[in-house]
C-alpha cells in the first residue's frame, strides 16, 4: 500500500471508531422535508422579487414526486 492509502485507511478507521450508530423506529418520510424546502424557497423568491408575502406561486415538479409524499 502507498503511504497515502495507509493514511486514508487509518483516518477512516478512526472516524468509524468514534462514530455512533443511530437507529430509530420512526419513519419520517419525504413530505416534511419537501414542504419545508418549498416554503423556504417560495419565501426567498418572494423576498428577492419584492412580492407580497401572500403572492401565489406555481410549483412544478416531476410526477414521481406525488408517490413520495402521498401516504400509502
Amino acid at each position: 500500500m502507498t503511504a497515502a492509502r495507509v493514511a486514508e485507511v487509518e483516518l477512516l478507521d478512526k472516524m468509524s471508531a468514534g462514530s455512533v450508530n443511530v437507529a430509530t423506529d420512526v419513519v419520517i418520510g419525504a413530505s416534511r422535508d419537501l414542504l419545508a424546502r418549498v416554503d423556504r424557497a417560495a419565501s426567498a423568491y418572494r423576498n428577492r422579487q419584492r412580492m407580497p408575502s401572500d403572492a401565489t406561486l406555481q410549483f412544478i415538479a416531476p410526477s414521481s414526486l406525488r408517490s413520495m409524499v402521498v401516504p400509502t
